[in-house]
């Protein structure tokens, strides 16, 4: 027996079948965040509260640069989480980690957080919004997050150059997917 859709053969019968399925939905659809990749993530490594602010903080901060609308949501949201794990564990955290949780090995996600950190350092004063939502009491650290830790990562990052070996040979830098993005 074929299926339904193998008989499709123009585009007007794909654009109605498309119709058909968005009508069953009530066009109630919605596209994935970044937000949404990063709770995930988050999630998946069983992360502290401490280092699940400051990757909502990076991750934040990048709504407000034009220049990283260039990535994917859950790239954006993989740096973060790359960025958060190194200020809280530095280099003592599980290499595998980032590829266990994200699904994207490390070649793949440091230059995304090497210009996310860039972008941190050189944002004007007036985007403030950002700092002032983390300024609370418990969250003040977060404010505090200066150009000179933004270098050191950045250099952390520079010298990384080996991808871990769940990735090797793979050319997209992409690992097992764990979200489709849209």
């Amino acid at each position: 027996m074929t299926s339904p859709f193998f008989r499709l053969t123009n585009k007007m019968q794909i654009i109605d079948m498309e119709r058909s399925i968005l009508e069953a939905l009530q066009y109630k659809m919605t596209i994935s965040t970044a937000n949404a990749f990063l709770a995930m993530y988050l999630k998946a490594s069983n992360a502290d509260e401490y280092a699940k602010d400051m990757a909502r903080y990076i991750l934040d901060g990048t709504l407000q640069s034009y220049s990283l609308l260039c990535y994917l949501p859950s790239e954006l949201a993989a740096a973060s989480f790359l960025i958060a794990r190194n200020c809280v564990f530095g280099d003592d955290w599980r290499q595998w980690t980032l590829l266990e949780c994200t699904g994207y090995c490390e070649e793949k996600v440091i230059p995304v957080a090497r210009d996310i950190l860039m972008e941190k350092s050189s944002a004007p004063p007036e985007l403030c919004a950002v700092d002032k939502k983390y300024g609370t009491d418990t969250t003040v650290w977060l404010r505090h997050f200066s150009p000179c830790v933004i270098m050191s990562l950045c250099e952390t990052f520079q010298a990384q150059k080996s991808c871990t070996p769940f990735c090797s040979g793979n050319t997209t830098g992409r690992a097992i997917p764990l979200i489709r993005d849209l």
